[in-house]
């Protein structure tokens, strides 16, 4: 009998946050343009996010964020790291997030629309 591997919820949680919570969020607050993140390694991703602007559209990299291992796990220094957390020690009735529900509780209420542009001096 064959049984399907599903990835870890630490990994589906990191993709969803990466690849969809974020992305929206974002639209919500900038002129998106184009969005895309890819894993580059196997705990490597790449989000490039472009932005339309008055001047032309600008586009931003981020190389060698990290994502999850095969397993779930990350690393840091050499050690590997487990990044879910629980709303109390009663486990039957907690809350349990896992990294990308940390990372949107994180930086989503601080994500806000980049100030006016100043007129160019002179004007």
């Amino acid at each position: 009998m064959k049984v399907a591997m599903q990835e870890p919820v630490s990994v589906r949680s990191f993709r969803r946050f990466i690849s969809e919570t974020l992305p929206a969020a974002l639209a919500k607050v900038v002129p998106l343009a184009n969005y895309q993140a890819e894993q580059v390694a196997p705990s490597v991703c790449r989000v490039r996010l472009t932005v339309s602007a008055p001047d032309g559209p600008v586009t931003v990299t981020y190389d060698a964020l990290p994502f999850p291992q095969a397993d779930g796990t990350f690393f840091e220094d050499s050690k590997k790291i487990v990044v879910m957390t629980a709303s109390s020690n009663d486990l039957e009735h907690a809350e349990i997030k896992a990294v990308g529900e940390q990372l949107a509780d994180e930086i989503l209420p601080r994500l806000a629309p980049p100030p006016p542009l100043a007129p160019p001096p002179g004007s």
